[in-house]
């Protein structure tokens, strides 16, 4: 029983990350940080990704995308197949990833940014004519910037769930 009560609040936990992550997403912020205003709900999914790789992977992405698709009014499906794309990245090499330090996992985030951002760019290009500008790439420095703090704040998080 106590089991099921941690696993409940582990997934209402990530249920609610993501929740303030899409609330960023959609912040209004000044035109001096918009680009360089990072990826929450990307940076979310790698964290929740390396946490929990048995519970948040490709088909979280997958739902994650489509509703920030949906929140974003942008087409259908991209941005899920992007997330899903990390997700499973992130999966696959979670081991690795929570061995490093976190100044070593910034150098990870800044790849799986650019593949995220060169893929979600690809198929927005596919359907609306997109063309990548430089400002569209300056996001990454604002994730790996974000990045040890969004790190720790979860790993603080997640610690505590697991000691219940």
């Amino acid at each position: 029983m106590d089991q099921k009560r941690n696993s409940r609040q582990l997934y209402l936990t990530i249920a609610a990350s993501f929740s303030l992550a899409m609330t960023l997403m959609l912040l209004s912020v000044a035109d001096v940080i918009y680009y360089f205003w990072p990826d929450w709900v990307l940076l979310t999914l790698i964290a929740w990704g390396m946490r929990e790789p048995y519970r948040v992977g490709p088909f979280i992405g997958v739902a994650v995308g489509v509703l920030s698709d949906v929140l974003l009014t942008q087409t259908f499906g991209v941005l899920g197949l992007s997330l899903a794309l990390i997700a499973f990245l992130v999966n696959q090499s979670a081991a690795q990833i929570n061995a490093m330090s976190i100044w070593q996992q910034c150098g990870v985030i800044a790849v799986l940014t650019l593949l995220f951002k060169f893929v979600s760019g690809w198929l927005f290009g596919l359907v609306e004519g997109f063309s990548f500008t430089l400002s569209f790439w300056y996001s990454t420095l604002g994730n790996v910037i974000a990045w040890p703090f969004l790190a720790i704040a979860l790993q603080s998080v997640h610690g505590r769930l697991r000691r219940r």
